[in-house]
């Protein structure tokens, strides 16, 4: 995985109970720092609190996180943490995304650096 090379932590924050059945299945499960449970969650998405809980588990800032959602109740969960939102799809759930990819596919780890640089620069 090419984020694990670069020491880059991550988190998965799934709404669904299914994600690490899921993840076992496709045998990467072990490329995960921190997995959410959503059943120990109070509230669901848009609440940020699954991003938040998956920022603390990885000991990372919310604001050094980048999270990445397909709808637009998760990307303003990640816009209330404080976290960059990369979306996925097109169309209305998207507004609010700080980066848009049609496709998981099109989203490289340069484009995310980027991406991230331009966020920055303009967030100071």
């Amino acid at each position: 995985c090419q984020l694990k090379n670069e020491n880059i932590k991550i988190g998965l924050a799934s709404s669904s109970r299914n994600a690490p059945k899921i993840l076992r299945r496709l045998a990467i499960i072990d490329d995960f720092d921190a997995i959410v449970d959503p059943t120990t969650l109070a509230k669901g998405k848009p609440d940020p609190d699954i991003f938040l809980t998956a920022a603390a588990m990885l000991d990372v800032s919310p604001a050094d996180c980048a999270a990445i959602e397909d709808a637009e109740a998760g990307i303003s969960a990640i816009k209330s943490a404080g976290m960059f939102a990369v979306g996925v799809g097109q169309g209305q759930p998207m507004l609010g995304a700080d980066l848009v990819v049609r496709q998981t596919n099109d989203l490289t780890l340069e484009l995310l650096h980027e991406e991230w640089e331009q966020y920055r620069i303009k967030s100071v």
